[in-house]
């Protein structure tokens, strides 16, 4: 929502026009860049962020198009790291269950072939009931 004064705020109503968040962070520095690259991908007031950038762009740049750019960069951020970081874990503890699975098994496998071979031997033998107690 563009305000009287041409500021962009939320549509809630939360957030003052000219109001700048907690941090005023920007991509002028590149460890403020960073820190907000981390910012919008915990997705910690992400959008405050945004609409703080949003309104620097509309004064640096004037016009409308500055202000776009900034939320079309954001949203698109947001949805992607999210979506890659979201998969990417989910991969990852998928995969380490399935190793895990597949080396029990395979323990499995082999200490029952063990003990089928000595109950045959012991009854080769003669033995009776040999194997663990």
């Amino acid at each position: 929502v563009v305000s009287s004064g041409g500021e962009v705020v939320p549509a809630g109503g939360g957030g003052e026009p000219g109001s700048e968040p907690p941090l005023c962070l920007s991509f002028d520095q590149w460890g403020s860049a960073m820190w907000m690259l981390f910012v919008v991908a915990v997705g910690n007031d992400w959008p405050g962020y945004m609409y703080a950038a949003m309104n620097g762009a509309r004064r640096r740049h004037g016009g409308s198009a500055g202000p776009w750019l900034v939320f079309w960069f954001y949203a698109a951020y947001f949805v992607m790291v999210n979506l890659l970081l979201l998969n990417l874990m989910t991969a990852l503890v998928i995969e380490v269950y399935v190793v895990e699975v597949t080396r029990v098994r395979e323990e499995l496998d082999e200490t029952s072939r063990g003990d089928a071979m000595l109950k045959q031997l012991a009854s080769e033998m003669g033995l009776g009931a040999a194997g663990p107690a």
